[in-house]
């Protein structure tokens, strides 16, 4: 059918078909939407998110999701008879419902998929999702304008990757979204409109695809990125909670006023310096806690463990070795969450003296691992038995010795880390324990 046949004789039966085709595809933009709900609740798939632009694992399971969801999206689409485009039909309905005969297409959310994975995932989200999807759509579905659905879908996937790398704050925004989408629209309209296999298939299923597939990037990249935003709010508030229930603990208060205190008679100067490091240490917490960011620099981070430190000599002089060393300049601005190393600190000097009469020593170092560093903190305490070793940091631990909660707290504060990042704590029973704490060289606040 010619396309001024179709202008000029139909365009009342052109809009209802255009009507039947949006309203077929409706339902699909609804599971879109639940999926987004779904994944952005899922701490793996936030960690996927997080560190997509660092790691190769992040990037694969984000090319398989959208990958595997393009073809499951071709399934649930419309069979679209190319030599009669007003003739279509649910893809399941058809008379064989895991393949196209070779006059058919499938009209469905292949491409609005695809294009939103290579904007929250980047180019190589985008192309391991177009190729995958594309793949499905060619072997699984086949038919005569297979290799064009094919070679679109791989093109809109690098294309929408590539605006997020050259373009990452635009191309999250709505309206980048919206350009994005319908770019791409006009491009894979533009292929198969010049394609001698299509036929009909640009003047019939075109208005409607693109509504429907823009409008379901649009939607499906809102609710990644406002959701991501909120549950990033949500765990920067409770790790700020944490942070200043933990720090501004009254034992910890009272215990160093009291050695302060004692100091006032024996050493007014040394008390005096004393008072000046309580107040900037606090002062530095409720910065800290003020912020909108949930990490600071290792630097800062390390100041505070110093301070901290030095208020614990201050109660044991001749008890306690504490020493900061081997921590490499060029890891000093990478970001870590807040009172991390602190609170590896207290629980060493909490749990690690129990039960040693002599000297206590403890020993906190950095390694550059290339893509993240490694922060240790060792002790010659007296280490962690077996059974409780293997529950710690992975759940509270209740028993005469605490209830591992600080541990946990902290595993599960890495949660908000983009990038994998982990707690390992390794002890010798009676001997020594030594935590180390990896994480992504992010330079950025998160």
């Amino acid at each position: 059918m010619e396309i001024n046949q179709l202008i000029d004789n139909m365009p009342l039966d052109l809009l209802q078909h255009w009507l039947k085709y949006c309203l077929l595809l409706i339902p699909q933009v609804c599971v879109v939407v639940v999926m987004a709900f779904v994944a952005i609740r899922c701490h793996w798939f936030r960690r996927a998110l997080r560190g997509v632009e660092l790691e190769w694992k992040p990037r694969i399971s984000l090319a398989l999701i959208f990958g595997v969801a393009g073809i499951l999206s071709d399934f649930a689409g419309i069979r679209l008879n190319l030599d009669h485009p007003t003739q279509f039909e649910s893809f399941a309905s058809g008379n064989n419902p895991l393949s196209l005969n070779p006059r058919e297409a499938v009209i469905g959310l292949r491409y609005a998929l695809v294009l939103a994975g290579g904007l929250i995932g980047g180019p190589w989200v985008g192309f391991g999702s177009g190729l995958l999807a594309g793949a499905g759509r060619y072997f699984i579905m086949g038919g005569d304008i297979a290799h064009i659905a094919t070679i679109t879908t791989l093109l809109l996937g690098l294309g929408a990757g590539g605006a997020r790398h050259y373009l990452p704050r635009w191309s999250m925004t709505t309206m980048g979204a919206l350009v994005i989408g319908l770019t791409g629209t006009a491009v894979r309209g533009l292929i198969i409109f010049f394609s001698k296999d299509t036929n009909g298939l640009s003047i019939e299923a075109f208005i409607p695809y693109a509504i429907v597939n823009v409008m379901s990037c649009v939607l499906f990249v809102m609710i990644m990125r406002d959701l991501d935003r909120d549950w990033l709010e949500w765990e920067a508030r409770e790790a700020k909670f944490r942070a200043v229930r933990a720090q501004v603990e009254p034992h910890m208060l009272n215990n160093t006023l009291s050695a302060v205190q004692s100091l006032v008679y024996t050493d007014p100067d040394k008390a005096y310096d004393y008072i000046g490091k309580l107040g900037k240490f606090f002062a530095e917490t409720r910065e800290q806690c003020a912020s909108i960011h949930a990490s600071i620099p290792l630097k800062l981070e390390l100041e505070q463990l110093r301070l901290y430190l030095e208020f614990q000599q201050l109660r044991f002089p001749e008890q306690l070795a504490c020493n900061i060393d081997n921590i490499p300049h060029e890891l000093l601005d990478c970001q870590i969450a807040p009172r991390s190393l602190l609170t590896l600190a207290e629980n060493a000097l909490t749990h690690g003296r129990r039960g040693r009469p002599d000297r206590f020593e403890m020993r906190v170092s950095a390694e550059d691992l290339g893509d993240s560093l490694a922060i240790r903190v060792k002790d010659n305490g007296c280490g962690i038995p077996p059974a409780r070793l293997a529950r710690l940091g992975k759940e509270p631990v209740d028993s005469k010795q605490g209830n591992g909660s600080a541990l946990y707290q902290l595993q599960q504060s890495l949660e908000a880390c983009p990038g994998h990042a982990e707690l390992n704590i390794a002890s010798g029973h009676g001997a020594y324990t030594e935590i180390t704490l990896t994480l992504p060289k992010w330079r950025e606040p998160w």
